[in-house]
């Protein structure tokens, strides 16, 4: 029949297919994007400086000034009324700056989802930070057991073994003052390596270094996917990284986990047989995260229906290992910096940290808990430099904040860096005041008003954690040494996503019985 028709009405009957295509694209899907634009346009919005970029442009001009930018974007966001709309390249995203906004966003039980930025910047791994809705429920419920009191209190023997070790190599350096980084990281490696994996004396230096910096690529490599429009999708990503030889570590850390999975599942696959194939859960202490992964996967329980499978076990690792390696050198760096020039602070620790082992030894959650003023000091660390810079959610439902009207399936971004440094909230801000967290003056911190773990149902799963391990790695710290700082007035302080320094951090590190 085609062979029939002539040329011209071939043609015609092809532009006309084409054109009733155009118009089906435009109408159910350009036209929704442009009507959506136009509500967001009325929002208070910081105006993009070039077309088709939004405010990316000005975290790439302001990339080696990232401090001033940000005070400036702080600024400029609570003139227009604690919100703002920013744009990443054509996507709106609500910049929210005030804590008052937390129980619509962030506390609301229906905003489960973080958004499509989560998924770019965890690459090939999903898990619970970037899962939504059920699927993120059922999976919590089977990776909450492993975060449980007693599994952490296990962990302490290890941190202070390796709190030694590390104090150890602060001595053994030659240098009045030491930058105390790669220190650090030697040693966190391996109790991330440790406590995620189990891994002790299987683990030889070259693995560990590897395995350090395949972390660091990752890491370093999330954010930037959201900064580089062309990285956003998956195959000019793949091209651009290969053509620039760009390591984000995905592979590394991919490969790796893998084997230790498969090596720890294969010899609980023979003990079980051994057991006439029946599931027998291991009553060993001082277990892995790694291990009580496992024994969700091997007793086969589902949640809403959803198993937790090997592909499961393996987001999750990478996440508890990433994550667990960021927050504890991050925080452990500031921590030092925050002591070093804060001396009166710093002997005041000292003494409730001298007083209390006398008495007693750190051995249990509940003995450090009775640290107050400890957790005094931690929690001011986190309020000023906190281990994420701000939470996504993507609107379930239309809401309304600030007098405004803000539509179905939009993103949001709460900062928590923002809300720490409100001067309503926190006055002095930057100064390190851990009288902030006494009894009588919690009650001047609003609800939401310092969230450094996140706040609402999707709250980071590993606060406890980390809360165990900073009070553990600190405490023994000032404990053993006094820590004077190398020129603190030149330092400054870069506000980049990860909040590092801008140059590396130096410290004395003066043994107390020496004094």
């Amino acid at each position: 029949m085609i062979e029939s028709l002539s040329s011209p009405v071939l043609i015609s009957i092809l532009f006309s297919s084409l054109t009733a295509l155009v118009i089906g694209f435009y109408n159910l899907v350009l036209k929704h994007h442009l009507n959506y634009i136009r509500k967001m346009r009325q929002l208070p919005c910081i105006e993009p400086r070039r077309f088709l970029v939004g405010n990316l442009y000005e975290f790439w001009v302001h990339r080696e000034k990232t401090t001033e930018y940000i005070k400036e974007l702080f600024r400029e966001v609570k003139r227009k009324g604690d919100f703002c709309i920013l744009w990443l390249s054509y996507y709106p995203i609500v910049f929210v700056a005030s804590w008052r906004y937390n129980s619509k966003i962030l506390g609301n039980k229906k905003f489960l989802d973080r958004g499509w930025p989560a998924k770019k910047i965890t690459n090939e791994f999903s898990g619970l930070v970037s899962l939504a809705n059920a699927e993120w429920k059922a999976h919590r419920n089977l990776v909450s057991p492993s975060y449980a009191p007693n599994v952490l209190e296990n962990f302490i023997p290890t941190l202070l073994e390796h709190i030694q070790l590390m104090g150890d190599d602060f001595e053994a350096s030659n240098e009045k003052f030491i930058e105390p980084l790669p220190i650090l990281e030697r040693h966190i490696i391996s109790i991330v390596l440790e406590t995620s994996m189990g891994l002790k004396d299987e683990v030889n230096d070259e693995d560990r270094f590897e395995l350090k910096n395949s972390l660091k690529h990752f890491l370093n490599s999330q954010f930037d996917r959201i900064l580089r429009i062309y990285t956003w999708n998956e195959l000019t990503n793949k091209l651009y990284t290969w053509f620039n030889g760009i390591d984000d570590g995905t592979a590394g850390l991919r490969k790796y986990a893998m084997q230790i999975i498969e090596a720890r599942l294969n010899k609980r696959l023979a003990r079980n047989r051994e057991q006439n194939g029946d599931f027998v859960p291991t009553k060993e202490r001082n277990r892995a995260f790694l291990d009580n992964l496992l024994e969700t996967f091997m007793d086969q329980k589902s949640h809403n229906g959803q198993k937790f499978d090997f592909e499961s076990i393996l987001n999750e690792l990478v996440n508890i290992m990433a994550t667990s390696y960021e927050t504890i050198i991050n925080t452990t760096m500031w921590f030092l910096h925050n002591m070093a020039c804060n001396p009166l602070i710093q002997e005041q620790l000292y003494e409730e940290l001298l007083d209390f082992n006398e008495k007693n030894e750190c051995v249990t959650i509940s003995q450090i808990n009775e640290l107050t003023f400890l957790d005094q000091c931690v929690k001011e660390n986190l309020r000023i430099h906190p281990p994420v810079a701000f939470m996504m959610r993507k609107t379930e439902e239309e809401i309304e904040i600030g007098g405004y009207s803000i539509p179905k399936d939009t993103l949001t971004a709460t900062s928590i860096y923002f809300i720490h440094h409100d001067e309503e909230i926190f006055s002095n801000p930057e100064k390190f005041d851990p009288s902030r967290f006494e009894p009588e003056n919690l009650d001047k911190i609003p609800p939401g008003g310092y969230i450094p773990f996140g706040d609402g149902p999707r709250r980071c799963i590993g606060e406890k954690l980390a809360l165990l391990e900073a009070k553990v790695i600190f405490s023994n710290i000032i404990k053993r040494f006094r820590v004077v700082p190398f020129e603190p007035e030149k330092v400054q302080v870069k506000l980049d996503l990860l909040t590092r320094s801008e140059q590396p951090l130096k410290f004395s590190f003066i043994r107390r019985d020496k004094n």
